[in-house]
């Protein structure tokens, strides 16, 4: 189910192997210490098969950070390591995030009764929120 390989897995890693680790999370015992490193362990394992320089990555449960982590190089010639606060490109990732958030503050602007400041909807031209405007036929 999981053998196609996405954009991130470049190597033989498969996306499997990452999500396993992830939902192994939820077999672990209730106090148990040793997940974080596990976690990493495996992160740093697809890193090395997908022979990137380096992963960052958040474990996040509710609105609470659990876990924030780097694993490789974030300079290779300098072998610099990675930290939770090293910079990362997004690149069009950014898209979805901001997509995702948008639709969130226009599905909770619409179930609030009737006290929105949102002054967005779904249907709006985008040209009517940027403060450039877009000369694009498919937008309005």
């Amino acid at each position: 189910m999981f053998r196609r390989r996405c954009r991130t897995c470049t190597a033989s890693t498969s996306c499997a192997a990452f999500l396993a680790s992830v939902l192994a999370l939820f077999a672990l015992p209730t106090g148990s210490s040793n997940w974080q490193t596990q976690l990493t362990n495996d992160i740093e394992e697809i890193r090395r098969n997908a022979n990137l320089p380096s992963i960052g990555f958040a474990l996040v449960i509710g609105n609470t950070p659990v876990l924030t982590a780097a694993v490789g190089r974030s300079n290779i010639a300098e072998t610099i390591s990675a930290t939770a606060d090293t910079p990362y490109l997004m690149a069009s990732v950014s898209k979805t995030f901001v997509a995702t958030a948008l639709m969130q503050m226009i599905d909770t602007s619409s179930t609030t009764s009737g006290m929105s400041s949102l002054s967005i909807t779904i249907n709006d031209p985008v040209n009517r929120h940027l403060p450039h405007r877009r000369q694009n036929q498919r937008c309005r």
